[in-house]
Parts: C-alpha cells; sequence; structure tokens
C-alpha cells in the first residue's frame, strides 16, 4: 500500500510538474506570438511605405513622360501650323495674282 501511495504522490508531482511545465511553455509561446506580430506589423508598414514611393516615383515618371509627349505634341503641331499658314499665304497671293490677271485681261489693260 505504501508503494501505491508513493507512486500515487510522484504521479501527483509529475502532474504539477507537467502543468507548470505547461504554463511555462503557454507564456513562452504568447510572448513569442506578439513579437512576430509586432514583426509583423513593422515588415507591413515597411511594405505600405515601399509601395506608397514606387507608386509616387511611378507617378513622378508618367508625369514627365506626359509632359515630354506634350511638348513633342505641341512642336509638331507649332510646324504644322507655321506650314499651313507659309501654303495658305503662298495660295492667296497666287490667287490675288490669278483674279488680277484676269481682270486685266477682261477689262483690259490700263
Amino acid at each position: 500500500m505504501k508503494q501505491v501511495l508513493e507512486a500515487l504522490e510522484q504521479i501527483r508531482k509529475a502532474e504539477e510538474e507537467n502543468e507548470k511545465r505547461a504554463r511555462t511553455l503557454r507564456q513562452q509561446l504568447k510572448i513569442y506570438a506578439e513579437e512576430k506580430e509586432q514583426e509583423l506589423e513593422i515588415i507591413q508598414t515597411n511594405n505600405r511605405q515601399h509601395l506608397k514611393q514606387l507608386v509616387e516615383e511611378k507617378e513622378q515618371f508618367e508625369k514627365q513622360e506626359l509632359e515630354k509627349e506634350k511638348m513633342k505634341l505641341k512642336a509638331e503641331a507649332d510646324k504644322v501650323q507655321a506650314t499651313l499658314k507659309d501654303q495658305y499665304q503662298k495660295h492667296q497671293s497666287q490667287a490675288i495674282g490669278a483674279i488680277i490677271e484676269r481682270v486685266k485681261e477682261t477689262y483690259g489693260r490700263h
């Protein structure tokens, strides 16, 4: 009987020790989870900041490219407009000259 009581006492002590270890492990696990959660939050914050920076850089690049394209198109438009103006003036002078010649031919030269 004494041996059974001693065995039961050892079992009880072992269970208490196991429970104590389990509590310690749960506490350590909780601390570990909190640390990892903080690390994850830092990583996510850094990623958001990096993404924001990349978006801003891309927007700036696209803005510069659009400005270059705008200037290029304006230069082309100015060139076309100048060419059309020159052609208009040339044809206008030719048309006026032709009208004057017709009037002279029709009404005679004085």
